[in-house]
């Protein structure tokens, strides 16, 4: 029975260790295409004409 619980113990270890990998990665990867996205707004904003009508 110890065995189990310590087996146990050590895969909630596991799972929580991997909820924190992907909960950075996340954070990360939204970063990453947030930026990407205001780059590419900020160089149409700069480079597509604007035609008043």
């Amino acid at each position: 029975m110890d065995a189990y619980n310590n087996a146990l113990n050590e895969v909630n270890k596991a799972i929580a260790e991997s909820n924190r990998t992907n909960k950075q990665l996340f954070e990360t990867r939204r970063q990453l295409i947030e930026g990407w996205n205001k780059a590419s707004q900020q160089f149409l904003d700069k480079h597509v004409p604007k035609y008043k009508a």
